[in-house]
């Protein structure tokens, strides 16, 4: 998964923050198998600047919590169910 911005600038995470990230449709081209092939096998696709993609759903990374103003008050559980699986960090 890509860094987020809050991870690159060096601040530290809050366990009990969502990571909110959006899933999305991109267009392969039609007919064009090359840029299909491509990302499914790098799990990459470069996108010319400005281009506008249809985000079909918004939700938590960690706790896969769909995004809803309710969601946003409730803190993340995901990173306490990892720590719950992998006891050592």
């Amino acid at each position: 998964m890509r860094t987020t911005s809050d991870e690159r600038s060096g601040a530290v995470p809050d366990d009990a923050a969502h990571v909110w990230v959006g899933a999305a449709l991109v267009g392969m081209g039609q007919g064009d198998t090359r840029r299909a092939e491509h990302a499914a096998r790098t799990g990459r696709h470069v996108l010319p600047v400005g281009t506008r993609i249809e985000v079909l759903e918004v939700y938590c990374s960690r706790c896969r919590v769909p995004y809803s103003e309710r969601a946003c008050a409730w803190p993340c559980g995901g990173a306490a169910l990892r720590n719950a699986v992998n006891p050592s960090g």
